[in-house]
């Protein structure tokens, strides 16, 4: 079996921080990163992109070691796309899956000045989900 050496990252919930897929090191240096088409048929483009990014890197689907995808809040339909794609990718090739919170991709993909910090996604009509952000690297989950 081939070396664990590429934690691929998958999202498609919010498209304030865009919708993409990103390959990155076995240490967490992002490698490489693969917008998904942001028409109404993402789902359409996300295999083809991670297939994409993960060429690019020279990651064969037995390097997957982590896949990190975005569990929301967010687009349901994107959501349930993004996360059955990697439970079956983690299947297939024998990689974790981890969820991650839309709220820390968003902290992440965000130019925060001090901590904490308060990230507010909007949902349909008047509700928003909200989370409070410890530091940098809080990608602790919590209720909305």
């Amino acid at each position: 079996m081939s070396e664990r050496r590429f934690i691929l990252g998958i999202e498609t919930s919010n498209p304030s921080i865009g919708a993409g897929v990103a390959i990155a090191d076995a240490g967490g240096a992002v490698l490489d990163v693969e917008p998904v088409d942001a028409g109404t048929r993402r789902s359409d483009d996300l295999m083809a992109a991670i297939d994409r990014v993960c060429a690019r890197a020279g990651a064969k689907p037995g390097d997957l070691g982590t896949i990190a995808v975005s569990v929301g809040p967010g687009s349901y339909t994107s959501i349930r796309v993004a996360v059955t794609t990697a439970k079956l990718l983690a299947e297939a090739t024998g990689a974790g899956v981890i969820g991650v919170p839309t709220w820390a991709s968003v902290a992440r993909a965000t130019a925060v000045g001090a901590y904490p910090a308060a990230v507010c996604l909007a949902s349909k009509g008047e509700t928003t989900t909200a989370a409070v952000v410890a530091g940098p690297d809080d990608v602790g989950d919590r209720p909305g």
